[in-house]
């Protein structure tokens, strides 16, 4: 008896995972262009973010008025944050990125890397954890045309994956019964 319950037990338990396997939140895809402004020293800033992304690693370019720095940064879950590493001058220095991703839009909070007091490099007041950013994921025809055929897609083998494992768990359920007879 016992053994006949861990064998109806067992495919069980393995669906049950498969399908929590599924579910399994992914990061947030971030690859892109992207429309970003920042609220700087003296007034905003804005240019386009191309992010490239490797699983959750985050690497491109900026290109702005105030320079074209590389880009560097994770995705984990729907948080996101970068450092534009800018060359100078007068001297180089780092914005460091951090905020939420939702849908086709991005925000949260920057400061300037390694600045510990209120006042930047010419002593003047800049009050490091009061700036703020945003983001707009600008539209790519080749990105729009991937991800409405993607969507069916995933669908679909979430669909055929469940169904092949109540096929298992239902086969294998028969094939006891037929052995204990």
């Amino acid at each position: 008896m016992r053994s006949r319950s861990l064998a109806l037990f067992l495919p069980f338990l393995w669906m049950v995972f498969s399908i929590a396997a599924l579910g399994q939140d992914k990061s947030a895809t971030v690859a892109g262009k992207w429309q970003i402004s920042w609220e700087a020293r003296f007034g905003t800033e804005r240019g386009t973010i191309q992010f490239e992304q490797a699983e959750s690693k985050l690497s491109g370019n900026l290109q702005a008025r105030v320079g074209s720095p590389k880009v560097t940064g994770a995705v984990d879950g729907n948080k996101v944050s970068f450092d534009l590493a800018f060359q100078g001058p007068p001297k180089p220095f780092t914005l460091v990125f951090t905020g939420t991703m939702d849908g086709d839009k991005m925000a949260g909070k920057f400061e300037i890397k390694g600045m510990t007091d209120g006042y930047d490099w010419h002593g003047e007041n800049a009050h490091p954890t009061s700036y703020t950013w945003t983001a707009v994921r600008q539209p790519d025809r080749s990105q729009a045309d991937t991800q409405e055929t993607a969507a069916p897609a995933n669908r679909y083998y979430c669909q055929q994956v469940l169904i092949h494992n109540l096929w298992i768990f239902f086969n294998l359920k028969f094939i006891i019964t037929l052995h204990n007879g």
